[in-house]
């Protein structure tokens, strides 16, 4: 990729190597992530879906709402009752007499004081009147009869619907109860209107056997699983790892998602467990000397699961409940499956003649225990309440029991040796991949080099005349050097990108701070803080992170003044020649500072200023060149897009016949691919491939420009 201010060849170090892959010569359709084995843990979560709303049909009518009903009369108040009479006031009592006067002493002589003559009696108090009778209370009226209610009006007609408008990509999930069976060389078969998104099929030269598949939640995609652990995924399934980087020892014999699916777990013959993404370990069967491991299915919460053997052993881990197993019991053939509940409170076994056994809150409907089979039974998946289960034979025959709907079998038997080895339950959806690209198509990558000349707004002559997948250079270097042709460079591509490809994409050349005077003005204040208000180390950390940031910012500002918009950015990070100090040094083609600290901050800046815009943000870069530039910093906790530098050449694009064809470039897709002389796998940063570049080196490259290949 050119681009920067100093022409350097895109990977000098990337242009005479001899590719080498790793053991697996197919890979997963998107995506890896590295791997440690404790049995085996990795990060994976999936990217942002885009969404494509659904066009509703025209609404129809609205129908006419019925009259409103007549009130009903109001009914008349009853009669007021009569007051009681008052009660007459009882008579005053007759007052007393008067008591006599006493008599008067005579005055014959002065001395003598006449004798005071006796009081008179008080008169008897008269008698109090008797109080008069309460008059009775009269009789209250009666309630009046309330009125009849009013008649309700007739409802107004219904108007019909309008016809169902086209589906868009993105669709939200039902739960209406749909399958797929799976084949052992890979073929797909959705019924019941299970979203097809893509198989094996056509790939004559599988490593192994596809022994088990598992669905997306959502009903957006599905993994299959080989018998050597090599993991496909398809749709939104994200792939998280595969068994095959840690070498194990058995086949694998079952698979199962997390409940958010951000994650899997794999089981082998022996009971080892190998987990993936978000999929916890919680311990494994190898201890207890389990033989011939058939099935394994996680708790509802996925904080535990369950291990089952032919021979009816059912063994539990983390918060998964036992509920009872059949190993004590006489059976006639083997165990081929372990299904759990939907609530996890219980869970069927099923053998080889159909025969389901119930534990905890399974209950058994029927089987086909009595049917003669053509072929033994391989699988079994439960209604979605649990009220009932579908089985599957070898040959495509599914056969319902409960309220599991039958939506159909296959139309034509399998014949040995090939078989059906899964009936996976998933709901109705539309989802799309949750990679926003057309897949397996060519394309090219352009610059301000494909300017007519420096400072040009037009566009050299001679340009590809389709490019299905087009990435174009916003500006080659933070500070400065927008592309000044971009305008028509997206023009071009939107005219050659043909019925079968996708919008153009953009991206951004990195770099450290250099000591110019753009430098040190974008970088002097921005998210990070004011730089000159720190000291030491904190300072030039700061220095670097507003520089990413202001820089990434410049540069969609003028992107999109341009008219120029894309939803996918990528970061270029490439020229692993160091400087030996804190600064880039351009002239000299040293892109980057000597402290890992300080790009690893301009890196971050960068993603966080596209990232704030609601932007996807991918790194174009290589695992030989990234460490060395960044260490191992992963700029975000969900796994990043890649756009990998440096893989091999293919015809076409390249016209030179002792070329391989493009099948040698599934490894790097799946991340199972190393380069020559190394024993790293070609991810880093914790992401996962979108995208590959086959940078010319000696070849003739097409054009001048250099192809890009959509995984």
């Amino acid at each position: 990729m050119s681009g920067a201010k100093a022409p350097l060849p895109l990977i000098v170090a990337l242009a005479a190597l001899l590719i080498a892959t790793s053991a697996a010569s197919i890979g997963a359709r998107v995506s890896a992530s590295t791997t440690t084995h404790p049995d085996v843990t990795t990060t994976c979560v999936p990217l942002t879906t885009t969404t494509t709303t659904t066009t509703p049909g025209a609404t129809g009518t609205t129908g006419t709402t019925g009259a409103t009903g007549t009130t009903g009369a109001t009914g008349t108040t009853g009669a007021t009752g009569t007051t009681g009479a008052t009660g007459t006031t009882g008579a005053t009592g007759a007052t007393g007499a008067t008591g006599a006067t006493g008599e008067t002493s005579s005055t014959d002589e002065s001395e003598a004081t006449g004798v005071t003559g006796t009081t008179g009696t008080t008169g008897a108090t008269g008698i109090t009147g008797a109080t008069g009778v309460t008059g009775v209370t009269g009789v209250t009226g009666a309630t009046g009869a309330t009125g009849a209610t009013g008649a309700t009006g007739v409802t107004g007609v219904t108007g019909a619907t309008g016809p169902t408008g086209p589906t868009g990509v993105t669709g939200v999930a039902t739960t209406a109860p749909v399958y797929y069976l799976v084949e052992s060389n890979g073929s797909v078969h959705g019924f019941g209107g299970a979203v097809f998104f893509g198989s094996l099929a056509k790939d004559h030269n599988l490593p192994g056997r596809i022994v088990a598949s598992a669905a997306v939640p959502n009903g957006g995609g599905y993994w299959l699983v080989e018998s050597n652990g090599i993991v496909y995924n398809f749709g939104t399934a994200a792939y998280c790892g595969s068994a095959l980087h840690v070498r194990a020892k058995n086949p694998i014999v079952a698979m199962a998602p997390t409940p958010d699916g951000y994650g899997y777990w794999l089981a082998d013959k022996k009971g080892s467990i190998f987990n993936f993404g978000d999929a916890q370990f919680y311990g494994s069967a190898v201890h207890f000397h389990a033989v011939n491991v058939v099935g394994f299915a996680p708790s509802v919460d996925g904080h535990g699961y369950w291990i089952a053997t032919s021979r009816g052993a059912v063994y539990n881990f983390g918060d998964a409940p036992f509920f009872g197993s059949a190993v004590h019991m006489a059976l006639h053939n083997t165990v081929v499956a372990i299904t759990p509940t939907p609530d996890g409170m219980g869970y069927w076994l099923v053998t080889s003649t159909g025969n389901v056994f119930g534990y905890g809150d399974a209950h058994v409907f029927a089987s086909t225990d009595l049917i003669d089979l053509n072929r033994p039974i391989t699988s079994m998946a439960s209604s979605p309440d649990g009220q009932g289960y579908w089985l599957a034979d070898a040959d495509g025959t599914v056969y319902s029991f409960g309220d599991a709907p039958s939506e159909g079998s296959l139309p034509h038997a399998v014949r040995a040796p090939l078989s059906v080895v899964a009936i996976t339950r998933t709901v109705i959806s539309t989802a799309s991949p949750f990679v926003p690209l057309p897949h397996e198509l060519f394309g090219y990558d352009i610059s301000d080099y494909q300017c007519l000349k420096p400072g040009s707004t037009k566009i050299q002559k001679g340009l590809p005349t389709l490019s299905p997948e087009t990435i174009i250079e916003a500006a080659g270097w933070l500070d400065s050097a927008d592309n000044s042709c971009l305008a028509a460079e997206a023009a071009w591509a939107k005219n050659v990108e043909g019925s079968t490809g996708g919008p153009y994409n953009l991206y951004l050349f990195m770099n450290a701070p250099s000591e110019d005077a753009a430098a040190n003005t974008m970088s002097a204040t921005g998210p990070a803080g004011t730089c000159a208000q720190e000291g030491g180390a904190s300072q030039l950390l700061c220095l670097a992170f507003n520089y990413g940031y202001n820089g990434a910012e410049n540069a969609l500002q003028y992107a999109t003044s341009a008219g120029v918009t894309s939803d996918i950015w990528w970061l270029d990070v490439e020229n692993a020649s160091l400087s030996s100090d804190q600064y880039s040094h351009p002239s000299s083609g040293q892109y980057w500072s000597d402290s890992i600290a300080q790009n690893d901050r301009t890196i971050a800046g960068a993603y966080e200023a596209l990232k704030a815009s609601g932007l996807i943000v991918g790194i174009y870069s290589s695992s030989l060149q990234y460490p060395k530039i960044a260490g191992d910093f992963i700029p975000s906790s969900t796994p990043i897009p890649l756009w990998i530098a440096g893989v091999p050449w293919t015809n076409p694009p390249f016209s030179e016949p002792n070329l391989p064809g493009a099948s040698v470039l599934s490894p790097w897709c799946s991340g199972s691919a190393k380069y020559s002389g190394t024993n790293s796998y070609d991810v880093f940063a914790g992401g996962i491939p979108w995208m590959l570049q086959e940078t010319p080196g000696t070849e003739s490259s097409p054009y001048g420009i250099d192809p890009d290949y959509t995984c």
